[in-house]
C-alpha cells in the first residue's frame, strides 16, 4: 500500500529544484558575462592595434582562459592570440603577422581601454608572412616562392639577360641581423643550367635588398625561416619581453 507524499517533503522537493535551477541559471549568466567581458576586451584591443599598426583590416584577438574575470582582476592572462593581416611594413608594403602570447601581464583598466603599451609577455611567439607580392614590391621583379630548404628559399623570377627575358630559379637565404634582413642570393639557374657569375651578381643587386623586419614584440630572436602558401615565414620567439606597437 502506497502512502501519499508528505506535504512538507513535497514542498522541500520543489524548493530543492528551485535552488538547483537558480544555481544553473546563475552559472549560465556568469559564463555569458565572462564571455561578454572577453569579447569587449578583445574588441577594444583589436581596435587599438588596427589604429596603431595601420592594418588593412581589424586584427583578430582571442583571449583564452576561464574565468576571464579572475584573470582580469589579477591583470594576468594565460594566453592571448593576435592575427593581423595587411600590417604596414614600409619597404615590404604589407605583411601578415600571427602572435601567440602566454602569461600576459596587462592591468584591467588597460585591457578595457584597449591600451597594450605597458603589457609584458612571459613567452611570445610570432610568425611574419612575407608574401610574393611583398617581395615583388621590394624588388620590382615578379617573384614566385617555390619552397625552402635549410633556410634557403627557392624563388623563380623573370630577369633580363643579354636583352632577353629568361625564367630563372634562384636560391636565396634569408639572413636576419638585429632588426634588418635581406635575401642573399646563393645561386641561380635557367632550365637547370647554371648561369654566369656576372648574372648572379646582377640578381644579387636586384633581389638582395635589405629590409626592416616588422615586429610587434621587442627583444625576440629568430628561430627559423620557412615557406608556405606563397610566402616566406619568419618565426621568432622571446621570453619576458615588453609588447611594443608599430
Amino acid at each position: 500500500m502506497t502512502h501519499p507524499a508528505s506535504p512538507d517533503l513535497g514542498r522541500r522537493g520543489r524548493g530543492l529544484r528551485i535552488v538547483i535551477v537558480s544555481v544553473i541559471v546563475l552559472l549560465a549568466l556568469l559564463v555569458i558575462a565572462d564571455r561578454v567581458a572577453a569579447s569587449v576586451a578583445a574588441s577594444r584591443i583589436a581596435g587599438e592595434l588596427h589604429s596603431r599598426l595601420g592594418t588593412s583590416a581589424e586584427p583578430d584577438v582571442t583571449i583564452h582562459g576561464f574565468p576571464l574575470l579572475t584573470q582580469a582582476v589579477a591583470g594576468s592572462y594565460d594566453r592571448v592570440q593576435i592575427s593581423g593581416q595587411g600590417v604596414d611594413a614600409d619597404q615590404l608594403d604589407e605583411v601578415d603577422v600571427r602572435l601567440d602570447l602566454r602569461d600576459v601581464q596587462l592591468p584591467l583598466r588597460d585591457a578595457l581601454s584597449g591600451d597594450v603599451s605597458d603589457a609584458t609577455v612571459g613567452e611570445a611567439r610570432v610568425a611574419i608572412d612575407i608574401s610574393e607580392e611583398s617581395l615583388e614590391h621590394l624588388t620590382g621583379l615578379p617573384i614566385t616562392i617555390e619552397g625552402i630548404t635549410d633556410e634557403v628559399a627557392r624563388l623563380t623570377t623573370s630577369f633580363e639577360v643579354l636583352g632577353q627575358q629568361i625564367e630563372l630559379s634562384i636560391d636565396a637565404m634569408v639572413i636576419v641581423q638585429g632588426t634588418m634582413a635581406h635575401l642573399d642570393v646563393q645561386g641561380a639557374s635557367a632550365a637547370g643550367i647554371d648561369i654566369p657569375t656576372y648574372v648572379v651578381s646582377q640578381l644579387s643587386t636586384a633581389i638582395g635588398i635589405e629590409f626592416e623586419v616588422p615586429v610587434l614584440v621587442d627583444g625576440m630572436h629568430l628561430d627559423e625561416v620557412t615557406a608556405r602558401d606563397g610566402a616566406v615565414v619568419l618565426h621568432a620567439s622571446g621570453t619576458d619581453v615588453p609588447m611594443v606597437l608599430g
